[in-house]
Formats: structure tokens, C-alpha cells, sequence
């Protein structure tokens, strides 16, 4: 009971700037700040019914919300991604759309993908896909960082990906 009491202090305390931190971070979804706020409240509890001592409790709370937060998102995330047909192949394996195009597709429509790219777009795919020069290499060859590549091939890797969808559709 001990427990409790402290937490309801604690909590008082801080869920003004616990809110104010969810609320922020989860201005996308505001439908799920107040769940957010059970979690962390809840966390709370937990931890003083476990050791019964926080020693910095605004840095905890907003650790523990971070988390939350972060665990919200990737959900949403998840839920959000289009699902593959279900095939015996796909069980207990993550897919994403990028993962579910085949062979087939890609062959049938790369002329109207490379009309959509510049140039620097399909030397970086030819290097990176076709010639499976690693990222590495092609930031020595350009004279970049290897972290610029890796963003040029993310970036190229959803404008294909767009491209398709739009294809597909």
C-alpha cells in the first residue's frame, strides 16, 4: 500500500511533463496517448513494487514513456505494412511489399522504372544490384561517405518501389 501512495506522488509530480512528452511525440496518434500514460504509470508501480526506489524519477518516467513510445510506433508500424498472400514459404517470416515482388515483375516493367530515373539513379542501381559492388566501394569510386551511399540507395530503393506500386496499381 506503501507503494502505491509514492507512485501517486511521483506521479503527480511528473504527469504534466509526461504528458506534455507523449503528447508531442505522439501527436501522430493522439488516440494513444492516453494508453501511453496507463503504460508508463503502470511501469512505475511495477518498479517501486519491485525495488521500491527510483532515484531520478522525471528522467525514469520519460525513459520508460521513450520506450513506450517507440513500442507504439513499431506496432503501428507493423499493422500498417501491406501483408503478403499467405504461403507456407511466408510463415514465421517478416515481409514487406519490396519483398513480395517477383522476378517476373521487375523484368516486365524495368524499361518504365529507368525512364523514371536520372542517371546517377541507374549507375548507383546498376553498381549496387546488378555488379553487387558493396556500398564501400561505390563511396571510394564517387568520393562520398559510405553512410551518403547508403542513404542514395534507400532513397533509390523507394522511389523504385513507389514506381512498381504505381505500376501495379
Amino acid at each position: 500500500m506503501k507503494e502505491i501512495e509514492f507512485a501517486e506522488k511521483i506521479w503527480q509530480e511528473h504527469e504534466k511533463y509526461i504528458r506534455k512528452f507523449c503528447s508531442y511525440k505522439l501527436s501522430s496518434h493522439p488516440d494513444l496517448i492516453d494508453d501511453c500514460l496507463q503504460d508508463v504509470f503502470l511501469a512505475l508501480l511495477n518498479k517501486l513494487g519491485d525495488s521500491g526506489e527510483i532515484q531520478y524519477p522525471k528522467a525514469w518516467l520519460t525513459k520508460v514513456a521513450s520506450n513506450k513510445i517507440k513500442d507504439i510506433y513499431e506496432a503501428e508500424k507493423i499493422k500498417n505494412e501491406r501483408q503478403v498472400p499467405y504461403n507456407e514459404e511466408y510463415v514465421g517470416k517478416s515481409y514487406s511489399f519490396e519483398d513480395s515482388l517477383c522476378e517476373e515483375d521487375l523484368e516486365k516493367h524495368l524499361d518504365a522504372i529507368l525512364e523514371k530515373l536520372d542517371e546517377k539513379e541507374k549507375k548507383l542501381l546498376e553498381d549496387f544490384y546488378s555488379e553487387n559492388i558493396s556500398q564501400k566501394e561505390i563511396a571510394e569510386k564517387l568520393g562520398i561517405t559510405e553512410n551518403n551511399v547508403r542513404q542514395q540507395i534507400f532513397r533509390l530503393k523507394r522511389k523504385v518501389t513507389g514506381i512498381i506500386r504505381n505500376l501495379l496499381d
